[in-house]
């Protein structure tokens, strides 16, 4: 095909259709070659007369002749064969879909099997730890068809049978639970299940059902095609004949007539008739029309190629663009718009109204109008509803104006903003509220308060700020989860809600921290009021994932103005006074007073300093004699650490022990006391006192912080002290929290040889449960029961009553804070092992540890060696 331009028009996409060489040199006696595009037209300024048309029409039937015929019999069977084919593959396809959906039942069957008879005696070999059991329990599940691996795990351990299947399986775990126990898993079961001998035998019966199909489409295609070549095709090919042999001088001259037997007037011979028809009208229709024809198919081409580009252009942009003319009809539209908004129907040439609702057409109409109105481009931002959900939109409006300035349409470019909208009020969500409650962070909640005391100093009235601690959260979180923690922190801030008046403000800090907002408060007892509801609220159970939780709450108050003029100071007190109600047994309120505010700033001194103390090498142990009262013979002591500060004097351990549990720094420093204490012990023995023994207090923190076992067996071995040498003291409460995990590690400490005792027994939460459960070699019955010995009745009783029960139970007696000749002549007589107190002796440093064991004197009845008050030790 070369190309012509049509004079007047430089389109370099127009080709106009290329003439035979006969058409284009009229008169010439010259056949059409091949190449030629044979197309029987009469071109607009083409000087064709009737001879040039007769040849041209030679010059096809001479062609035509030339080709080879593609006949219809074998296209029909061909068809027939192929759609017979399809017909075979769909049918095979769906008997074989059904035949797939048995075998993954089957498989499913076989997983429900396995299920119901296999789990329970597989998890009682689990429990057993019955190895040979559970291979052969893993090998009879392996007999099962389709099954190619299965895998228990069990803790570390891990039993496997078969190879696994990397690809086309079907994998399905189960839990297994402890028999007695069935909430409790020990393990895993995982079935993987191969589907590759499904697929060989869906194979094999595809195979068989698409051969019978395929060959009986193939005999139908061949009688079908015996038929229509004896009725049809051999009609069609005397048409084509005739046709083939038809030019413009016998048009309508010589008339087709079929070779047919009777007459029977059917499609054959109205196509027949049909030629003839056409053969007449040809003549007269074929000029004119072949000239109009190639007139529009120009005009066609050049306007879908314009058409086409501007589509194009405008579909591969991301915005969403239309144009509406005044009758709001829509002339163009872009990909963008069909998608966002008409669900990808095409609406060009339709009204707003045939394609949204009337209330949304008629706001869209009025934008419009205002655009129109404006003379120049208006912005909005727009919210539509549409099949992705609301989003909102960035539209540019602008009006269209034809060559004489006259507007005919208004045209929009909307661009989507959804994702920046959404991000924009997720960064203020984040920055003005938590994330896991819902409630307003510390920046919202500062304010909060700093607008209440603005408003209270107008109106005179006052502000309470309240600070709220939940009681033992971290057991929650470290025994059921870190979500059921969270899940318990939501329903605790929805309670919070449920408590507070209009206008107050619940707000979250962190961690189980919240702090309230109480404004415009006439006194303080509508405070009181509010603090008892929040603690009742907390008192009530919480249903958690099947568990029923108890938690309580602390919560301190802090007012203006008489604690604090501003939101910091308010929070600070409130902080303070929380603290307080946690020292007085928790579940409980307390106010701030000037005590707290001291106090408050002592422990932020002190935490300040701690950790420099820490690295600095400021802490010093000293040890008190623990005495065997039968014989007044040394045989330990309990180390004590004290903190000397530069201007004289100790910062006791019950001050800064608290203060370096609550900021982390309990782990390094309970090492270094056990360090220390070991080493010191050591050094003793060295000195020929084998037999003493040292005593080291241990906090909660320390014995439920994971490896504490395995820290001590290192500290053992690096300072060459015998485990039998050491004595840990616990309190009662640690004996009450996680007791699974507590039993383990106290179990590997009795296990290496290390002794436990129990200090301050009496006090806490004694149970005879406890001290038969966990390995305990030593009862400490505390001061405050050995001072009322001899004239309080009630603590001469409880002592005896301990004593009594220890001896019951095996367990050795150590009295604490004995400081008079007749309370240890009353612990010797009923049978009281050993004692310590400032009657013997109080807590001394090293050194004078040493000289006093290296006296070798007994320690009776000894006089009372004079001492200051003593601080307390590492509990």
């Amino acid at each position: 095909m070369r190309v012509s331009r049509t004079p007047g028009r430089q389109n370099p996409h127009w080709r106009r259709p290329r003439l035979p060489y006969c058409l284009r040199h009229p008169g010439r006696q010259v056949s059409c070659r091949p190449d030629d595009e044979l197309r029987p037209v009469v071109m607009p300024g083409c000087p064709v007369g009737k001879h040039a048309l007769n040849t041209s029409l030679l010059a096809w039937k001479r062609w035509l002749a030339r080709a080879r015929p593609r006949r219809l019999a074998p296209r029909l069977i061909a068809a027939v064969v192929l759609v017979g084919v399809a017909l075979a593959l769909l049918s095979t396809a769906l008997q074989l879909y059904g035949d797939y959906r048995s075998e993954l039942r089957t498989i499913d069957e076989e997983f429900a099997q396995i299920e119901r008879t296999t789990l329970d005696a597989l998890a009682n070999s689990v429990w057993s730890y019955n190895e040979t059991q559970i291979r052969l329990t893993l090998n009879g599940l392996m007999q099962l068809r389709d099954v190619a691996h299965v895998e228990v795990k069990a803790n570390s351990e891990r039993f496997e049978a078969g190879q696994r299947v990397k690809e086309r399986a079907i994998r399905r775990g189960f839990e297994l639970h402890e028999p007695s126990r069935p909430a409790l898993s020990i393990g895993t079961l995982t079935v993987e299940a191969s589907l590759d001998g499904v697929y060989r035998r869906l194979l094999d019966r595809g195979l068989v059902i698409l051969a019978a199909e395929s060959a009986k489409a193939f005999l139908i295609a061949l009688v079908i095609l015996v038929l229509v070549n004896r009725w049809i095709t051999r009609h069609l090919e005397t048409m084509a004949g005739y046709t083939r042999e038809m030019s413009l001088d016998r048009l309508g001259r010589e008339p087709l007539r079929l070779q047919r037997t009777g007459r029977r007037g059917d499609e054959l011979d109205q196509v027949a008739a049909a030629l003839n028809d056409m053969s007449r009208e040809l003549g007269r229709e074929l000029a004119r029309r072949t000239a109009a024809d190639a007139e529009r198919e120009r005009l066609f081409a050049a306007y879908e190629h314009n058409r086409w580009l501007l589509q194009a252009i405008i579909d591969n942009t991301p915005a969403a663009i239309f144009v509406r003319d005044h009758e709001s009809r829509f002339l163009l539209v872009n990909r963008s718009y069909r998608e966002f908004f008409t669900g990808g129907v095409d609406v060009v040439g339709k009204t707003l109204e045939e394609v949204f609702p009337h209330d949304q057409a008629e706001s869209y109409l009025l934008a419009d109008q205002r655009t129109l109105r404006a003379d120049s481009y208006v912005q909005t931002e727009v919210e539509v509803t549409n099949a992705q959900g609301l989003r909102a939109y960035m539209a540019q409006r602008f009006p269209l104006k034809r060559s004489d300035g006259e507007m005919f349409a208004v045209g929009c470019v909307a661009t989507d903003i959804t994702e920046r909208k959404a991000s924009e009020e997720r960064i203020r969500y984040l920055a003005q509220y938590d994330v896991l409650t819902g409630l307003p962070n510390r920046t919202v909640f500062r304010d909060r308060v700093s607008q209440a005391i603005a408003q209270a100093q107008r109106s005179g009235a006052q502000v309470a700020v309240m600070f709220l601690d939940l009681d033992h959260f971290k057991n929650v979180n470290d025994s059921l989860g870190h979500e059921t923690g969270d899940e318990l922190l939501k329903s605790a801030a929805q309670r919070l809600r449920n408590c507070l008046r209009a206008g107050d403000t619940a707000a979250r800090l962190g961690g189980d921290e919240f702090v309230i907002c109480l404004p415009t408060l006439s006194e303080a007892q509508h405070a009181i009021s509010i603090a008892e509801k929040v603690l009742d609220a907390l008192r009530q159970p919480f249903s958690l994932d099947g568990n029923e939780l108890h938690v309580r709450g602390s919560l301190g108050i802090s007012l203006y103005p008489g604690d604090g003029i501003d939101a910091d100071s308010l929070m600070r007190a409130a902080d303070a006074a929380m603290y307080h109600a946690k020292e007085k047994g928790r579940d409980s309120f307390r106010f701030f007073t000037a005590e707290l505010n001291q106090a408050a700033q002592r422990r932020l001194e002190v935490a300040n300093r701690l950790y420099e103390a820490l690295q600095r090498g400021e802490f010093v142990m000293h040890y008190q004699p623990k005495i065997e009262l039968s014989t007044g013979r040394i045989f330990g002591a309990e180390a004590l650490i004290r903190w000397p500060q530069p201007g004289g004097g100790f910062i006791g351990p019950n001050e800064f022990i608290r203060v370096a549990e609550e900021t982390g720094l309990i782990a390094p420093l309970g090492e270094w006391i056990l360090r220390e204490s070991c080493a010191e012990a050591a050094r003793w023995h060295a000195r020929g006192h084998e037999g003493v023994t040292v005593a080291v207090n241990l906090s909660p923190q320390q014995l439920l912080r994971p490896g504490f076992p395995e820290m001590a067996q290192r500290v053992l071995a690096e300072t060459g002290l015998p485990p039998q040498s050491l004595e840990l003291e616990i309190t009662e409460g640690v004996l009450m929290a996680k007791t699974a995990e507590n039993a383990s590690a106290l179990d590997s400490l009795a296990a290496m040889g290390i002794g436990l005792a129990i200090d301050d027994f009496g006090t806490g939460y004694s149970s005879l449960a406890y001290l038969q459960r966990f390995p305990i070699n030593v009862l400490k019955i505390d001061r405050s029961f050995t001072d009322g010995l001899g004239s309080d009745a009630g603590d001469t009783a409880i002592v005896t009553a301990i004593i009594a029960m220890a001896h019951s139970l095996r367990l050795h007696v150590v009295a604490e804070g004995v400081e008079t000749a007749e309370q240890a002549l009353f612990l010797k007589s009923h049978g009281c092992e050993a004692a310590q107190g400032y009657h013997f002796s109080k807590a001394i440093a090293p050194d004078q540890f040493i000289k006093l064991l290296d006296s070798g004197l007994p320690m009776r009845i000894a006089p009372l060696i004079p001492a200051p008050a003593e601080a307390g030790s590492v509990k």
